[in-house]
């Protein structure tokens, strides 16, 4: 009888140690699949900024090509090259942090935002260049396009989504994030004026005084 008792708690021992290595393995198995996937999210979340930084550099390179037809398009008024110039230099900031991304060294905080945002702004500048080499628009409508570009990439806040420890990469960020401004703020000065003078100075002699101003 107590042998039959033993054999009977024994068997017990065995089913209960049986199931208990078996929940040991499965969470074993949930845990080695949740780090895999995270593993899989980091090198996805990379690859998307990653994307996302080369579109922020074609943006800027569309940019120049904009203020470059427009130069073409109204070749008196000096502060296109100037704009073209800047864009210019964005582009290859922007194309300069892309090894700190890979890195660790540039944060990115929020990740809805999408790469359609960047690729419709793309467009839209795209879609104004076709219309300045058609001859579509006049000084003052250029003037208010642009602004409204550089406006909206401030509003859309596309570079206050990056960040970094490294104060050299921030000052990149910040230099960038501070030109963009810059641009809205001379060109909201040069259509201000063309508004208040048009009605009693010529064309040639506002352009010339907002080229004197850009000296």
């Amino acid at each position: 009888m107590n042998k039959l008792i033993f054999c009977i708690k024994t068997d017990k021992l065995v089913i209960i140690k049986f199931h208990f290595i078996r929940y040991i393995n499965y969470i074993i198995e949930i845990l080695k699949y949740a780090y895999k996937n995270r593993l899989g999210d980091i090198v996805t979340d990379i690859e998307e900024i990653i994307k996302i930084v080369n579109l922020l550099a074609q943006n800027e390179q569309v940019l120049a090509d904009m203020y470059f037809a427009y130069s073409k398009e109204f070749p008196t008024f000096k502060l296109w090259n100037f704009l073209n110039e800047e864009e210019k230099k964005h582009n290859c900031l922007v194309l300069s942090i892309l090894e700190n991304v890979e890195d660790g060294s540039i944060q990115f905080s929020d990740m809805h935002f999408s790469v359609r945002t960047i690729n419709i702004a793309i467009n839209q500048v795209k879609e104004e260049i076709s219309v300045v080499e058609k001859g579509g628009r006049n000084l003052e409508q250029a003037i208010e396009f642009a602004i409204k570009v550089e406006k909206s990439m401030l509003e859309k806040n596309f570079l206050n989504y990056f960040s970094s420890d490294d104060l050299s990469i921030q000052k990149v960020l910040d230099e960038l994030k501070t030109d963009t401004k810059s641009h809205q703020n001379v060109l909201e000065s040069a259509l201000d004026k063309f508004k208040k003078e048009k009605e009693y100075n010529s064309y040639e002699s506002i352009v010339k005084r907002i080229n004197k101003e850009q000296n």
